[in-house]
């Protein structure tokens, strides 16, 4: 028995396969520590909730007898850098055992913590990431990913939405997130990049998208646009332009 168990993902959203994991965990360790990532992304299609909306959508998810044994806290994405997002990682989890053990004055060291995760998984490699925590193998689901349930929210204005995917409360929380302006405005961003990735499906030779930005620097400042297109309109951003770059 271990006394935490880290649990790593972007939960976008919680569905069955994650409460599976967190119920097998909570079999295995006193406590489970929920690392939530892409933390602080602005929303879009992929990122589509916050980590409160993530957190809440997991605790309506869980039996009241386990809520006080689970944790969440929000991780920022660190492109091409692992070292840099291990270190917050670890991190984290220091900070949340040494909140949870303050009274005990005691140090991280004396506690058993493990990692738990799937190896059979393709988007799991960074279990390797963390060699001095126990690894807990927890098969996964067959047929439950965050990107298709994504896809069928924001599809046919969510009419594909499966709830035998998701728990009772999550898949109510999406209903009443599909009435909102968030949902409408992602929707848009959706179907925009879905038709211009379509209209470029005949195309003779396979395309690769790329964003070329500027980073320019003045007495301090950094020089920010606001799109006044889509992807990402309204929000602040680097000057660049998307490029097309065609494989002969």
């Amino acid at each position: 028995m271990l006394d935490y168990l880290v649990f790593i993902g972007r939960f976008q959203p919680f569905h069955l396969g994650h409460l599976q994991v967190v119920k097998a965990a909570l079999e295995r360790a006193g406590k489970l520590i929920v690392i939530c990532g892409s933390a602080r992304q602005a929303r879009n299609p992929r990122n589509p909730w916050t980590v409160p909306e993530r957190e809440a959508m997991l605790r309506a998810a869980l039996p009241a007898e386990m809520q006080d044994r689970v944790f969440v806290v929000g991780c920022s994405d660190r492109m091409y850098n692992d070292q840099q997002w291990v270190t917050e990682v670890q991190s984290l989890v220091d900070k949340v055992i040494a909140v949870d053990n303050a009274s005990l004055g005691s140090r991280e060291a004396q506690f058993k913590v493990g990692i738990v995760g799937s190896s059979r998984s393709k988007h799991t490699y960074y279990l390797d990431l963390f060699p001095q925590w126990l690894r807990v193998e927890v098969p996964e689901i067959i047929g439950i990913h965050a990107s298709q349930v994504r896809r069928n929210l924001f599809a046919q204005g969510g009419a594909g939405l499966c709830a035998d995917k998701l728990p009772a409360p999550v898949y109510q929380h999406l209903q009443v997130f599909r009435q909102g302006d968030i949902y409408a405005n992602l929707e848009t961003e959706w179907r925009f990049v879905q038709d211009y990735r379509k209209a470029w499906s005949e195309s003779p030779h396979p395309p690769t998208f790329v964003t070329v930005d500027a980073v320019v620097i003045h007495s301090g400042h950094i020089l920010l646009v606001r799109r006044k297109n889509l992807p990402g309109r309204g929000l602040w951003a680097l000057p660049g332009a998307l490029l097309i770059k065609m494989s002969w």
